[in-house]
């Protein structure tokens, strides 16, 4: 072999041979430097395989290696060579053993042995799958998750599971969480490593409605002002809502029905509780609002409103029915208990009783509500005041 490099002849070591074509393949001996057979199957005519022992043409990707006297490494400052995964700043190939790193160290490989080197930087996005399928985000050796309602899940030198926010690389050392190493180099590919939903995280959630918007600390999400915790899909309100690692709850324990578990991306928002008289828009005080009930003050007007539709209606009494609709003199009127309610005004109701002053009447005058007819006990009439006629009745119309 050149470069005074060990030749072998099928796996065997030899410092020259030659071919004869009588007796076979020889070898020379160090005792008297004779020519020797070197097995009787070695015959001039069998198939051998001679190799040169550190030879770098055994190595896969030699052309990006600097090739000294059986020494290799990388040729750009800064890289490692990887082998099956582990990283290698230099090593020397000892003709007996093979390719070491240190000469007390045992080899890696033999020097005949083919094996594929890479020269990689330490620290190179290309070494995290993650980052290559778009996954993750790497600057300034700090890795985290794209999607910030996520962390990112690895295991530990025990291997038990832990999640982080961020992994930092330290390209003379390992990976690190938080200052932990990490049992991962610099120049080892991250595999293993993947985002994950990080149950609770306030990313899932998003607060709409009017301010002061929802408030969430210590996995509690809660409202001020008087309002409650509501989602955008449900009228249903809560004091407060407490997420777990099993779900969101009402309290800690009592899990939601139907059930929204601690990953979900959750809408909410703060709403006055159901009835309650922030919902009446136009709400005067020719009005009075008590026990979930709104009516005009004066028994002669009616309430005039909007119903579902957007059109006017008026009614004697609007009730507010906590866990349903408001009912309009009994009748649902679609309008939810936590839905805006438009009240307009108070109008007179035309031929109402209470429009009528019968006060010092004697004996008293009497109504016919179903007619609209105002008369008087047998052998009196009726007299307006400010008039001088009499009446054996008097009838209003519209």
């Amino acid at each position: 072999c050149k470069a005074a490099k060990q030749l072998y002849l099928d796996g065997m070591k030899f410092k020259l041979v030659k071919c004869d074509s009588v007796k076979g393949w020889q070898h020379r001996t160090d005792k008297n430097k004779q020519w020797a057979n070197i097995d009787p199957s070695k015959k001039h005519n069998a198939e051998v395989t001679i190799e040169c022992g550190c030879d770098e043409h055994l190595i896969t990707g030699y052309d990006k290696l600097k090739i000294g006297a059986n020494e290799i490494q990388c040729k750009n400052p800064g890289e490692k060579m990887m082998i099956g995964g582990i990283a290698y700043g230099k090593l020397k190939c000892d003709a007996n053993d093979g390719w070491k790193v240190a000469d007390a160290q045992p080899p890696i490989k033999t020097p005949i042995e083919e094996f594929a080197v890479a020269c990689q930087k330490p620290c190179d996005k290309l070494l995290i799958p993650g980052v290559i399928a778009n996954k993750m985000d790497y600057s300034n050796n700090i890795l985290k998750c794209k999607e910030e309602s996520e962390k990112l899940k690895y295991k530990d030198a025990s291997g038990a599971e832990k999640k982080t926010s961020t992994l930092e690389c330290k390209p003379d050392a390992k990976w690190e969480d938080n200052g932990t190493p990490l049992p991962f180099k610099s120049t080892d590919p991250l595999t293993g490593i993947s985002c994950e939903v990080d149950p609770c995280n306030d990313k899932l959630i998003t607060k709409t409605g009017s301010t002061p918007l929802a408030d969430y600390n210590n996995k509690e999400l809660k409202c001020s002002a008087g309002k409650k915790v509501q989602f955008d899909t449900s009228s249903t309100q809560y004091d407060k809502l407490t997420c777990t690692d099993r779900g969101w709850t009402t309290d800690g324990t009592t899990a939601l029905s139907p059930a929204v578990t601690a990953i979900a991306t959750i809408t909410v928002k703060c709403e006055f509780p159901a009835c309650a008289s922030d919902f009446i828009q136009g709400l005067t005080a020719a009005m009075g609002y008590s026990n979930n009930i709104l009516t005009c003050n004066k028994p002669y007007e009616k309430l005039k409103f909007k119903d579902a539709s957007g059109a006017d209606k008026q009614t004697s009494k609007l009730e507010c029915k906590p866990d349903a609709d408001w009912e309009d003199d009994g009748n649902p009127s679609s309008i939810k208990s936590t839905d805006k309610l438009t009240v307009t005004s108070c109008v007179i109701v035309p031929c109402h009783e209470g429009l009528i002053d019968k006060d010092g009447s004697t004996p008293p005058l009497i109504y016919d509500d179903s007619n609209k007819e105002l008369t008087c006990p047998s052998g009196h009439k009726v007299q307006l005041d400010g008039y001088s006629e009499l009446h054996v009745k008097l009838k209003c119309t519209d």
